[in-house]
Protein backbone atom coordinates (compact mmCIF):
# COMPACT_ATOMS: atom_id res chain seq x y z
CA UNK A 1 0.00 0.00 0.00
CA UNK A 2 1.71 3.45 -1.09
CA UNK A 3 1.82 5.88 1.40
CA UNK A 4 0.02 9.42 0.64
CA UNK A 5 1.92 12.45 1.80
CA UNK A 6 -0.01 15.74 3.05
CA UNK A 7 -0.99 17.84 0.39
CA UNK A 8 -0.56 21.56 0.77
CA UNK A 9 -4.12 22.91 -0.54
CA UNK A 10 -5.03 26.50 -2.22
CA UNK A 11 -8.63 26.87 -1.73
CA UNK A 12 -10.34 30.16 -3.10
CA UNK A 13 -14.29 30.56 -3.64
CA UNK A 14 -15.76 32.92 -5.60
CA UNK A 15 -17.08 35.51 -3.05
CA UNK A 16 -17.04 36.41 0.57
CA UNK A 17 -20.47 36.08 1.23
CA UNK A 18 -21.78 34.11 4.07
CA UNK A 19 -22.75 30.76 1.98
CA UNK A 20 -19.55 30.49 0.63
CA UNK A 21 -17.55 31.41 4.28
CA UNK A 22 -19.62 29.03 5.48
CA UNK A 23 -18.65 26.52 2.70
CA UNK A 24 -15.02 27.45 2.58
CA UNK A 25 -15.14 26.49 6.83
CA UNK A 26 -16.70 23.13 6.10
CA UNK A 27 -14.66 22.38 2.99
CA UNK A 28 -11.18 23.47 4.78
CA UNK A 29 -11.95 21.35 8.26
CA UNK A 30 -12.94 18.00 5.68
CA UNK A 31 -9.40 18.43 4.10
CA UNK A 32 -7.13 19.30 7.46
CA UNK A 33 -9.29 15.84 9.26
CA UNK A 34 -7.77 13.95 6.61
CA UNK A 35 -4.44 15.63 7.65
CA UNK A 36 -3.66 18.05 4.56
CA UNK A 37 -2.96 21.58 5.04
CA UNK A 38 -5.30 24.23 4.06
CA UNK A 39 -4.70 28.32 2.64
CA UNK A 40 -7.04 30.56 1.02
CA UNK A 41 -10.16 32.18 1.02
CA UNK A 42 -13.41 33.32 -0.04
CA UNK A 43 -11.74 35.44 -3.09
CA UNK A 44 -10.63 34.47 -6.69
CA UNK A 45 -7.16 36.16 -6.69
CA UNK A 46 -5.86 38.53 -9.36
CA UNK A 47 -3.06 36.87 -11.12
CA UNK A 48 0.03 38.38 -9.97
CA UNK A 49 -1.52 37.18 -5.89
CA UNK A 50 -2.25 34.40 -6.89
CA UNK A 51 1.43 33.89 -8.10
CA UNK A 52 2.33 35.40 -4.99
CA UNK A 53 0.36 32.96 -3.23
CA UNK A 54 1.61 30.05 -4.48
CA UNK A 55 5.68 31.52 -4.35
CA UNK A 56 5.20 32.02 -0.49
CA UNK A 57 2.70 28.60 0.26
CA UNK A 58 3.83 26.67 -2.47
CA UNK A 59 0.73 24.39 -2.40
CA UNK A 60 0.34 21.13 -4.63
CA UNK A 61 -2.83 21.97 -5.90
CA UNK A 62 -4.81 24.71 -6.30
CA UNK A 63 -8.63 24.46 -6.01
CA UNK A 64 -10.68 27.13 -7.52
CA UNK A 65 -14.86 27.41 -7.87
CA UNK A 66 -16.05 28.46 -11.32
CA UNK A 67 -12.83 29.50 -12.80
CA UNK A 68 -10.54 27.09 -14.80
CA UNK A 69 -6.99 27.16 -15.70
CA UNK A 70 -7.44 28.33 -19.04
CA UNK A 71 -9.13 31.85 -17.49
CA UNK A 72 -5.89 32.21 -15.63
CA UNK A 73 -2.00 32.89 -17.01
CA UNK A 74 0.25 29.89 -16.57
CA UNK A 75 0.90 29.28 -13.00
CA UNK A 76 3.90 27.39 -11.93
CA UNK A 77 4.59 23.59 -13.21
CA UNK A 78 4.96 22.28 -9.61
CA UNK A 79 1.23 23.47 -9.15
CA UNK A 80 -2.12 21.39 -10.25
CA UNK A 81 -5.10 23.45 -10.61
CA UNK A 82 -8.54 21.98 -10.06
CA UNK A 83 -11.83 23.43 -11.00
CA UNK A 84 -15.30 22.66 -9.66
CA UNK A 85 -17.88 24.59 -12.05
CA UNK A 86 -21.29 25.27 -10.09
CA UNK A 87 -21.96 28.55 -11.95
CA UNK A 88 -20.98 29.36 -15.35
CA UNK A 89 -21.87 32.96 -14.49
CA UNK A 90 -23.04 33.78 -18.02
CA UNK A 91 -19.97 32.00 -19.62
CA UNK A 92 -20.78 28.77 -22.01
CA UNK A 93 -19.42 25.53 -19.90
CA UNK A 94 -16.32 24.90 -22.98
CA UNK A 95 -14.93 27.95 -21.54
CA UNK A 96 -13.53 25.98 -18.66
CA UNK A 97 -10.68 23.98 -19.81
CA UNK A 98 -6.98 22.97 -19.32
CA UNK A 99 -7.02 22.23 -15.11
CA UNK A 100 -5.66 18.98 -14.35
CA UNK A 101 -9.33 18.16 -12.71
CA UNK A 102 -12.52 19.62 -13.38
CA UNK A 103 -15.58 18.67 -11.82
CA UNK A 104 -19.16 19.56 -12.67
CA UNK A 105 -21.94 20.23 -10.12
CA UNK A 106 -24.80 19.25 -12.09
CA UNK A 107 -23.20 16.37 -13.96
CA UNK A 108 -26.18 15.24 -15.75
CA UNK A 109 -27.03 17.78 -18.38
CA UNK A 110 -24.00 19.87 -18.67
CA UNK A 111 -21.26 16.93 -19.21
CA UNK A 112 -23.49 16.28 -22.67
CA UNK A 113 -22.79 19.98 -23.67
CA UNK A 114 -19.05 19.93 -22.40
CA UNK A 115 -15.81 19.00 -24.40
CA UNK A 116 -12.75 18.45 -22.92
CA UNK A 117 -10.37 19.85 -25.06
CA UNK A 118 -7.73 19.55 -22.61
CA UNK A 119 -7.28 15.86 -21.63
CA UNK A 120 -8.81 16.75 -18.04
CA UNK A 121 -10.25 13.90 -15.47
CA UNK A 122 -13.94 15.47 -15.68
CA UNK A 123 -16.05 14.26 -13.10
CA UNK A 124 -19.00 15.02 -10.87
CA UNK A 125 -18.36 16.77 -7.39
CA UNK A 126 -21.44 17.08 -5.04
CA UNK A 127 -21.73 19.65 -2.33
CA UNK A 128 -21.13 18.20 1.46
CA UNK A 129 -21.87 19.60 4.68
CA UNK A 130 -20.28 20.47 7.92
CA UNK A 131 -21.59 18.06 10.97
CA UNK A 132 -20.86 20.50 13.24
CA UNK A 133 -23.53 22.83 11.37
CA UNK A 134 -26.02 20.42 10.61
CA UNK A 135 -27.18 17.50 13.05
CA UNK A 136 -30.00 15.73 13.81
CA UNK A 137 -32.57 18.00 16.59
CA UNK A 138 -36.18 17.28 17.10
CA UNK A 139 -37.18 20.23 17.74
CA UNK A 140 -40.90 21.22 17.45
CA UNK A 141 -43.06 21.90 13.74
CA UNK A 142 -43.86 25.85 13.97
CA UNK A 143 -44.26 26.21 9.77
CA UNK A 144 -46.32 24.14 6.97
CA UNK A 145 -43.69 24.92 4.58
CA UNK A 146 -40.21 26.50 3.94
CA UNK A 147 -38.36 27.72 0.85
CA UNK A 148 -34.69 28.47 1.78
CA UNK A 149 -32.98 29.88 -1.33
CA UNK A 150 -32.67 32.54 -4.33
CA UNK A 151 -35.07 34.26 -6.72
CA UNK A 152 -34.04 36.62 -9.32
CA UNK A 153 -35.65 40.20 -9.33
CA UNK A 154 -38.53 39.89 -12.01
CA UNK A 155 -36.79 41.38 -15.37
CA UNK A 156 -37.20 45.40 -15.84
CA UNK A 157 -38.20 47.41 -18.77
CA UNK A 158 -34.64 47.38 -20.14
CA UNK A 159 -33.83 43.45 -19.80
CA UNK A 160 -37.65 42.79 -21.65
CA UNK A 161 -36.91 45.16 -24.12
CA UNK A 162 -33.09 43.63 -25.17
CA UNK A 163 -32.62 41.86 -28.58
CA UNK A 164 -32.32 37.89 -28.04
CA UNK A 165 -32.15 36.70 -31.93
CA UNK A 166 -32.67 38.89 -35.14
CA UNK A 167 -33.08 37.37 -38.60
CA UNK A 168 -33.65 39.05 -42.18
CA UNK A 169 -37.66 37.87 -41.16
CA UNK A 170 -38.02 39.60 -37.43
CA UNK A 171 -36.39 39.96 -34.62
CA UNK A 172 -37.12 38.23 -30.46
CA UNK A 173 -37.33 40.56 -28.01
CA UNK A 174 -36.64 39.24 -24.32
CA UNK A 175 -39.98 39.85 -23.40
CA UNK A 176 -41.37 37.39 -26.82
CA UNK A 177 -38.68 35.15 -25.58
CA UNK A 178 -39.74 34.77 -21.83
CA UNK A 179 -43.53 34.26 -22.52
CA UNK A 180 -42.37 31.81 -25.07
CA UNK A 181 -39.93 30.13 -22.39
CA UNK A 182 -42.51 30.31 -19.66
CA UNK A 183 -45.20 28.51 -21.77
CA UNK A 184 -43.20 25.82 -22.81
CA UNK A 185 -40.85 24.79 -20.04
CA UNK A 186 -41.08 21.39 -17.93
CA UNK A 187 -39.64 19.75 -15.24
CA UNK A 188 -37.60 17.25 -17.80
CA UNK A 189 -35.55 19.90 -18.93
CA UNK A 190 -31.74 19.28 -18.64
CA UNK A 191 -29.94 21.74 -20.32
CA UNK A 192 -31.63 25.53 -19.60
CA UNK A 193 -29.61 27.26 -22.60
CA UNK A 194 -30.16 24.59 -25.31
CA UNK A 195 -34.08 24.34 -24.47
CA UNK A 196 -33.90 27.98 -24.90
CA UNK A 197 -31.68 27.54 -28.75
CA UNK A 198 -34.75 25.18 -29.47
CA UNK A 199 -37.25 27.79 -28.39
CA UNK A 200 -35.59 30.07 -31.03
CA UNK A 201 -34.74 27.46 -33.48
CA UNK A 202 -38.58 26.40 -33.75
CA UNK A 203 -39.78 30.38 -34.11
CA UNK A 204 -36.96 31.67 -36.39
CA UNK A 205 -35.16 28.84 -37.91
CA UNK A 206 -31.87 29.84 -37.00
CA UNK A 207 -29.17 29.11 -34.51
CA UNK A 208 -28.94 31.00 -30.93
CA UNK A 209 -25.42 32.23 -30.49
CA UNK A 210 -24.61 34.48 -27.11
CA UNK A 211 -21.45 36.02 -25.94
CA UNK A 212 -20.59 35.50 -22.64
CA UNK A 213 -22.47 38.42 -20.59
CA UNK A 214 -25.82 39.33 -19.10
CA UNK A 215 -27.94 38.52 -21.74
CA UNK A 216 -26.68 34.80 -21.93
CA UNK A 217 -26.99 34.61 -18.39
CA UNK A 218 -30.63 35.52 -18.35
CA UNK A 219 -31.49 33.06 -21.11
CA UNK A 220 -29.25 30.33 -19.72
CA UNK A 221 -29.92 30.31 -16.10
CA UNK A 222 -32.17 33.40 -14.97
CA UNK A 223 -35.21 32.44 -17.01
CA UNK A 224 -35.14 28.86 -15.43
CA UNK A 225 -34.37 30.00 -11.86
CA UNK A 226 -37.60 32.46 -12.16
CA UNK A 227 -39.73 29.80 -13.62
CA UNK A 228 -38.88 27.34 -11.34
CA UNK A 229 -39.30 28.98 -8.15
CA UNK A 230 -42.51 30.95 -9.28
CA UNK A 231 -44.26 27.64 -10.11
CA UNK A 232 -43.22 26.15 -6.14
CA UNK A 233 -44.54 28.89 -4.57
CA UNK A 234 -47.12 28.90 -6.19
CA UNK A 235 -47.96 25.20 -5.63
CA UNK A 236 -47.25 25.75 -1.98
CA UNK A 237 -49.70 28.74 -2.23
CA UNK A 238 -52.37 25.91 -3.15
CA UNK A 239 -51.85 23.71 -0.61
CA UNK A 240 -50.88 26.24 2.46
CA UNK A 241 -50.76 29.58 3.83
CA UNK A 242 -48.17 28.91 6.64
CA UNK A 243 -45.18 29.31 4.41
CA UNK A 244 -41.68 30.97 4.57
CA UNK A 245 -39.17 32.09 2.45
CA UNK A 246 -35.51 32.76 2.93
CA UNK A 247 -33.03 34.38 1.66
CA UNK A 248 -32.12 37.75 -0.58
CA UNK A 249 -34.66 40.23 -0.53
CA UNK A 250 -35.61 40.02 -3.92
CA UNK A 251 -38.48 38.39 -2.71
CA UNK A 252 -39.71 41.11 -1.28
CA UNK A 253 -40.26 42.51 -5.65
CA UNK A 254 -42.67 40.07 -5.99
CA UNK A 255 -45.75 41.07 -4.66
CA UNK A 256 -47.65 37.37 -4.46
CA UNK A 257 -44.71 36.09 -2.58
CA UNK A 258 -43.53 39.18 -0.41
CA UNK A 259 -46.03 38.30 2.48
CA UNK A 260 -44.25 34.83 2.80
CA UNK A 261 -41.00 36.18 3.09
CA UNK A 262 -38.97 36.19 6.38
CA UNK A 263 -35.10 37.62 6.28
CA UNK A 264 -32.08 36.52 4.98
CA UNK A 265 -30.35 33.69 6.86
CA UNK A 266 -26.41 34.14 7.52
CA UNK A 267 -25.98 31.82 10.16
CA UNK A 268 -25.68 28.15 9.56
CA UNK A 269 -27.47 27.69 13.17
CA UNK A 270 -30.47 29.57 11.63
CA UNK A 271 -30.32 27.70 8.63
CA UNK A 272 -30.29 24.37 10.87
CA UNK A 273 -33.32 26.04 12.51
CA UNK A 274 -35.84 26.70 9.92
CA UNK A 275 -35.05 22.87 8.39
CA UNK A 276 -35.38 21.62 11.59
CA UNK A 277 -38.80 23.45 12.70
CA UNK A 278 -40.59 22.72 8.98
CA UNK A 279 -42.82 20.32 8.11
CA UNK A 280 -42.25 19.91 4.45
CA UNK A 281 -38.95 21.54 3.17
CA UNK A 282 -38.14 21.98 -0.19
CA UNK A 283 -35.97 21.79 -3.24
CA UNK A 284 -36.13 22.19 -7.28
CA UNK A 285 -33.66 23.01 -9.49
CA UNK A 286 -30.46 21.02 -10.56
CA UNK A 287 -30.10 17.75 -8.12
CA UNK A 288 -28.07 17.38 -5.23
CA UNK A 289 -27.62 20.92 -4.26
CA UNK A 290 -26.06 22.66 -0.75
CA UNK A 291 -29.50 22.86 0.74
CA UNK A 292 -30.50 19.17 0.21
CA UNK A 293 -27.23 18.20 2.28
CA UNK A 294 -27.62 20.66 4.79
CA UNK A 295 -31.31 19.88 5.06
CA UNK A 296 -30.80 16.37 5.59
CA UNK A 297 -28.53 16.49 7.96
CA UNK A 298 -30.26 18.62 10.32
CA UNK A 299 -33.45 15.89 10.23
CA UNK A 300 -35.28 18.03 7.89
CA UNK A 301 -37.79 16.28 5.60
CA UNK A 302 -37.46 17.71 2.04
CA UNK A 303 -39.61 17.33 -1.21
CA UNK A 304 -37.59 17.21 -4.20
CA UNK A 305 -39.04 18.32 -7.70
CA UNK A 306 -39.20 15.52 -10.31
CA UNK A 307 -36.49 16.13 -13.06
CA UNK A 308 -34.68 14.42 -16.30
CA UNK A 309 -33.29 11.04 -15.75
CA UNK A 310 -33.37 11.08 -11.88
CA UNK A 311 -31.47 7.76 -12.04
CA UNK A 312 -28.79 8.97 -13.75
CA UNK A 313 -25.17 9.45 -12.86
CA UNK A 314 -25.61 12.90 -11.31
CA UNK A 315 -28.90 12.65 -10.31
CA UNK A 316 -30.85 11.92 -6.85
CA UNK A 317 -30.88 8.76 -6.80
CA UNK A 318 -27.38 7.96 -7.51
CA UNK A 319 -27.12 8.84 -3.69
CA UNK A 320 -30.69 8.73 -2.21
CA UNK A 321 -33.89 6.59 -2.47
CA UNK A 322 -37.10 8.25 -3.25
CA UNK A 323 -40.12 8.06 -0.46
CA UNK A 324 -37.42 6.75 1.83
CA UNK A 325 -34.73 9.44 2.06
CA UNK A 326 -36.76 12.23 0.38
CA UNK A 327 -39.85 12.64 -1.28
CA UNK A 328 -40.46 13.17 -5.32
CA UNK A 329 -43.21 15.11 -7.05
CA UNK A 330 -44.50 17.09 -9.68
CA UNK A 331 -47.23 19.46 -10.32
CA UNK A 332 -49.68 16.71 -10.97
CA UNK A 333 -49.76 15.06 -7.34
CA UNK A 334 -48.25 18.24 -5.16
CA UNK A 335 -51.50 18.50 -3.03
CA UNK A 336 -52.14 15.10 -2.50
CA UNK A 337 -48.58 14.26 -1.41
CA UNK A 338 -47.96 17.53 0.89
CA UNK A 339 -51.80 17.18 2.83
CA UNK A 340 -50.28 13.29 3.30
CA UNK A 341 -46.85 14.46 4.99
CA UNK A 342 -48.53 17.36 6.97
CA UNK A 343 -50.84 15.35 8.46
CA UNK A 344 -48.89 12.47 9.41
CA UNK A 345 -45.57 13.58 11.68
CA UNK A 346 -44.31 9.78 12.23
CA UNK A 347 -43.71 9.46 8.57
CA UNK A 348 -41.99 12.47 8.19
CA UNK A 349 -39.70 11.92 10.96
CA UNK A 350 -38.96 8.40 10.12
CA UNK A 351 -37.74 9.55 6.67
CA UNK A 352 -35.79 12.05 7.82
CA UNK A 353 -33.98 10.24 9.87
CA UNK A 354 -33.40 8.16 7.71
CA UNK A 355 -31.62 10.84 5.40
CA UNK A 356 -30.15 12.14 8.30
CA UNK A 357 -28.65 9.03 9.42
CA UNK A 358 -26.92 8.33 5.91
CA UNK A 359 -25.37 12.57 4.84
CA UNK A 360 -23.83 12.29 8.07
CA UNK A 361 -22.27 8.40 7.26
CA UNK A 362 -21.46 9.26 3.32
CA UNK A 363 -21.84 13.02 2.61
CA UNK A 364 -19.82 15.39 4.84
CA UNK A 365 -16.99 17.73 3.60
CA UNK A 366 -14.43 15.49 4.62
CA UNK A 367 -15.95 12.70 2.39
CA UNK A 368 -15.85 14.96 -0.78
CA UNK A 369 -12.36 15.63 0.47
CA UNK A 370 -11.24 12.25 0.50
CA UNK A 371 -12.68 11.87 -3.11
CA UNK A 372 -10.74 15.11 -4.08
CA UNK A 373 -7.49 13.76 -2.82
CA UNK A 374 -8.00 10.36 -4.68
CA UNK A 375 -8.72 11.72 -7.91
CA UNK A 376 -5.53 14.51 -7.52
CA UNK A 377 -3.28 10.88 -6.78
CA UNK A 378 -4.41 9.79 -9.99
CA UNK A 379 -2.54 12.44 -11.89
Amino acid sequence: MSIRLALKIGLFLPSSTPFYRSVFTGMSAGFKQLGHVVSGGTELLTYPELLEFCKSFKPDVVFEMNRSKSQIPELPASVKHIAWIVDFMGRDINDFQESEIIYLFSYNGWSETYTNNSNSLVDWLPPGFNPRDYYDSNLKKLTDFSFVGHIPLPWNKSELERIVFSWPGGEITFEDFFKYYSQRWHPQVKDSFLFAAQIIKDISGGELTLPAGSLRYDVACRASRTVQRCRLVNMMKGVSKNIKLYGPPNWRAWPEYARYYQKFLTEPSEIRTVYQTTKINFHEGVGPHFRLFDCMAAGGLIFCANGPDRDAYGELNCLFEPQKHYISFGENNFAELTEFYLDNGKIRQEISHNASALVHEKHTWRHRAEKICQDFYKL
